[in-house]
């Protein structure tokens, strides 16, 4: 017995594995119960996140492993996922079910077809399963492949797993033979993974191993495996460290009901905290690149239970979404079968990555795991009590009225959040001190007047967030000096007394939202050699001149030439600018300099100041003006159009055309070439 335990512990341990004691223990009594004769059915249950599916597959290949040293405990392993349950066992449950009493009877029998097609459809997606081990033909009908499933089981020592089940699963409609203990199948056994304990009496498990109420130290420990696990299976060069920093960050956001837009959490935090950097190709764009693996990792933590994604914010009212949509057609009973197929399709997509891949979703996570983090006092403190160092702070939604600090012990903090407090009207000039390392800082919906100059100390701050701060009035001249923010969100922050911001020179700012400043006239970022996005410019309806030279750009929106105030409009040295479509442009600025060699010809002098004045340094930007274009008549019927090449000529040398009838493709297929 002794021998067999050390064989087992090896098997389970893996190659270079290092497995907590309280994971060796769970995986033991698995495989107690495996070697068990007197047990033919047995669970593994818990709450969601516990790691239940991946000690079981690790079970399992320990398992396979042996078979293939010997002859091993079973002549047929299948291991089959329970699909697509969640969404109507529990979630519907919650959030249709319950209003049932309120629904017309065409609607209730709607939802009682669906929930009934709904178990139908996943025995058919499990019977699948089982017969893709079996090599039997996926397109044969299921009574037909459950008779076959039977013949080729029966007198066979086979464990079949069925992991993530939510509700009972009838076997033997599916063609499993029972293996409750007998002379010719009690060497046979079912193993279910869940997360309810009504599931295991229900399927008859005469064992259920409880994963859960463990101590604080073990439950960390055991996060740091799965986390370890995670890194492993998705295959980038990507520590457990870093994998279990990104999934306890996730904690600060999902708190009092709230989640975090997935694309914000990786493009805005887990990014600009250093997450996940040299887990890419260098040669890979950044931006790009950080947007891929953050996803494959999210993906990877929902498969196992770690965070929950769906394409709503938190606790959305499916029904009244669906059918506000498609409520038209519930009446009509000759459509019945067209809006049951359609809302199940419909609720797939909401829980389920695969299908959503492409669009926003939301991150959430269990409430369980999140209390395991929270023990976790050196990373994710929701309170300023206490003297231990820690590097995420969160005190969103907590009526915060006044900030202080008990303690100096901040050296080591990157993350502060302190948004939607309405009652938080002053910061304190003393509130950054030894805040050395802080990268992300968060104070919108809170109700300041204005920032403390010590913000300006802030070297390493990377995020600044003052979304819908309604009293806020200016923008700080000091922000400019930040040499390191990437993103300033002003967001709805109307900034009452701004007449004039400039940013110049502001070498990583990518992003800018600050639409809005309602009052805002000038507006100059030129030099922000990083910028990529300024988010809903068109909404800056005051707005006289913009300045863009020298940014990132790639992306002029035709609100932004159609701005009714706008005066001059500056895209020097933009040499990422591609081609605007003129045709939903119906004015100009007085003055547009437009010139991706950085030359500022404007400053030279012209003769005839009511002429639009143009400079540009390659036809191509107006490949999609029209003839039809009505810029012709208001705008292009007197014109001072300057043209230099950037490339095979000097510089500071142009030549001048002045046409008042003429279309430009005319004049310029005549002069296509100058030589100076």
């Amino acid at each position: 017995m002794a021998d067999s335990r050390a064989d087992d512990d090896r098997r389970l341990r893996g190659e270079g594995e290092i497995v907590s004691d309280w994971s060796r223990c769970m995986r033991q009594q698995i495989w107690d119960c495996l070697r068990n004769e007197k047990i033919s059915v047995f669970s593994v249950w818990g709450w969601q996140g516990v790691g239940k599916t991946r000690i079981m597959r690790q079970v399992v290949a320990a398992v396979m492993e042996e078979s293939r040293e010997s002859s091993g405990l079973f002549d047929v392993i299948i291991r089959v996922r329970a699909p697509g349950v969640e969404c109507l066992a529990e979630k519907m449950q919650a959030r249709i079910r319950g209003e049932l009493d309120s629904l017309s009877s065409l609607r209730r029998r709607l939802l009682m077809a669906l929930d009934a097609k709904g178990r139908r459809n996943r025995l058919v997606e499990v019977q699948m399963g089982i017969k893709e081990v079996l090599e039997i033909p996926k397109s044969m009908h299921f009574s037909a492949a459950a008779k076959l499933i039977s013949a080729k089981l029966s007198g066979q020592r086979f464990l079949l797993v069925l992991e993530d089940v939510w509700e009972s699963i009838n076997l033997e409609e599916m063609g499993v033979p029972p293996v409750m203990a007998s002379a010719i199948t009690s060497s046979s056994k079912v193993v279910i993974t869940t997360r309810s304990h009504e599931v295991c009496k229900e399927m008859g498990a005469q064992v259920n191993i409880m994963m859960g109420g463990w101590s604080k130290e073990d439950a960390w420990d055991f996060l740091k495996e799965e986390a370890a696990d995670v890194a492993t299976s998705i295959g980038f060069s990507t520590t457990g460290d870093m994998v279990l920093k990104c999934f306890s960050y996730v904690s600060l956001f999902c708190r009092n009901g709230c989640s975090i837009d997935g694309d914000s959490l990786i493009d805005e935090y887990w990014s600009l905290e250093g997450f996940l950097n040299g887990s890419f190709n260098e040669e890979e764009n950044k931006e790009a690149a950080f947007k891929r693996l953050g996803n494959v990792l999210l993906k990877e933590l929902a498969e196992r239970c770690m965070v929950l994604l769906s394409l709503m914010s938190s606790n959305p009212d499916y029904l009244h979404f669906y059918l506000n949509k498609y409520g038209k057609y519930l009446d009509s009973t000759s459509k019945f079968q067209t809006i049951e197929d359609g809302f199940m399709d419909w609720l797939k997509e909401q829980f389920t990555m695969e299908e959503s891949s492409g669009g926003r979703y939301h991150v959430d996570m269990n409430s369980h795991v999140r209390q395991v983090i929270d023990s976790q006092t050196f990373l994710v403190k929701y309170n300023l009590d206490g003297e231990e160092a820690c590097q995420w702070i969160s005190l969103s939604h907590n009526q915060v009225e006044t900030f202080q600090f008990s303690s100096p012990n901040y050296s080591l903090l990157s993350t502060l959040l302190l948004n939607d407090n309405d009652r938080l009207q002053e910061i304190p000039d003393s509130f950054s001190k030894n805040m050395t390392r802080l990268r992300v800082l968060d104070l919108s919906s809170t109700s300041i007047s204005s920032l403390p100059s010590s913000v300006s100390c802030l070297h390493e701050i990377r995020l600044l967030k003052l979304r819908s701060c309604s009293k806020l009035e200016v923008v700080p001249a000091f922000l400019k000096d930040m040499q390191k923010l990437e993103i300033l969100d002003l967001h709805q922050t109307p900034l009452m007394k701004t007449m004039e911001v400039s940013f110049h020179n502001m070498q990583s700012l990518r992003r800018l939202d600050i639409s809005g400043a309602c009052t805002l006239k000038r507006l100059s970022l030129k030099g922000c050699h990083s910028l990529l996005t300024v988010v809903s410019l068109q909404k800056l309806s005051k707005l006289e001149a913009l300045d863009l030279s020298g940014t990132k750009m790639e992306e002029l929106t035709d609100e932004i030439f159609n701005l009714t105030s706008m005066r001059c409009l500056d895209l020097l040295g933009m040499e990422h600018l591609k081609t605007i479509d003129w045709r939903n442009i119906h004015r100009l600025p007085e003055k547009l300099n437009w010139d991706r060699c950085g030359l500022d010809l404007m400053h030279e002098p012209h003769q005839d100041s009511s002429r639009r004045r143009i400079s540009v340094s390659d036809a191509g930007v107006f490949k999609s003006l029209g003839k039809k274009s009505r810029l012709w008549k208001s705008y292009f019927l007197k014109f001072h159009f300057l043209v230099c090449p950037c490339k095979g000529g000097r510089k500071d040398i142009y030549a001048r055309l002045k046409r008042n009838r003429f279309l430009y493709r005319r004049i310029y297929s005549q002069f296509e070439v100058f030589e100076l």
